[in-house]
């Protein structure tokens, strides 16, 4: 009986052995698809990739986002990265979508391309004008918060991100934003101006901000009078009249400078 139980053993043994297939079988299989696959893309992605351009070119949107979805899944860009940017062909697919009015098709692309390339500033600015079309406002602001921390010195996008902030009376997150930016580029007046009304809305008094604002630029007529008139709704007349005195030295025949001081 023992006998029979070990006969039987080392045949199952031997069965199970012969159905497990070879490591180096399992090899051999993928090298000869991974042959086959590349020798189709050795042959579609050129093709492709001359049809995208020409799509795009001809804003013939619906087979531009067509054929990028084939160069995608054919994995083209993986094939060969220079033949097909991955930045590239993600930016212009979602462009497609977007021109199509298809934005959530274009934040599907971009999350893909994202999945590749996390850091791409361009992929993220369709990805935060995709969120915006579609009302999701707060992955809006969420995504301009992400790319202006990953810019640093794009003035641009930190005042898209303030009137973003403006629109949620979220006005101390505004202040914060145009203080950096007035780091970054100090003359801007629209930012200066911005900044002013962002201050008082939350809560703070402007006038140091509009002061200082004029004495950095005495020769701007605007500066002089906001900063003045400022002095005036802060019941501080003396200091107001000085202020337009100076102003009318820099510009003698300005007549709105010349009626406050009388009304003063």
């Amino acid at each position: 009986m023992k006998r029979w139980m070990v006969l039987w053993i080392i045949l199952s043994m031997f069965f199970i052995t012969m159905c497990v297939p070879s490591s180096s079988g399992l090899e051999d299989d993928f090298e000869a698809e991974q042959a086959k696959l590349d020798s189709l893309r050795r042959l579609k992605c050129p093709r492709f990739m001359s049809s995208a351009a020409e799509y795009y070119r001809n804003r013939n949107w619906r087979e531009t986002v067509a054929i990028y979805s084939q160069i995608i899944e054919l994995g083209c860009d993986e094939y060969d990265p220079v033949l097909a940017p991955p930045e590239e062909i993600y930016q212009y697919y979602a462009i497609g979508h977007e021109y199509l009015g298809e934005f959530s098709e274009s934040e599907k692309v971009i999350l893909k391309g994202l999945q590749k390339l996390p850091k791409n500033v361009n992929l993220r600015k369709r990805l935060a004008y995709s969120y915006k079309k579609q009302n999701k406002l707060d992955q809006y602001i969420s995504e301009l918060e992400r790319i202006v921390d990953m810019t640093e010195n794009d003035t641009n996008l930190m005042m898209e991100l303030s009137n973003a902030y403006g629109d949620f009376e979220r006005f101390e997150d505004q202040v914060y934003i145009l203080k950096r930016l007035l780091k970054k580029d100090p003359n801007n007046e629209i930012a200066q101006g911005e900044l002013a009304i962002a201050l008082e809305k939350s809560g703070e008094d402007p006038l140091e901000f509009i002061k200082e604002r004029f004495e950095n630029n005495p020769d701007n007529i605007s500066y002089g009078l906001d900063y003045a008139d400022r002095l005036i709704k802060n019941n501080r007349n003396t200091e107001s009249i000085n202020v337009f005195k100076k102003v009318i030295r820099v510009d003698g025949s300005n007549k709105v400078a010349y009626r406050k001081l009388g009304e003063v």
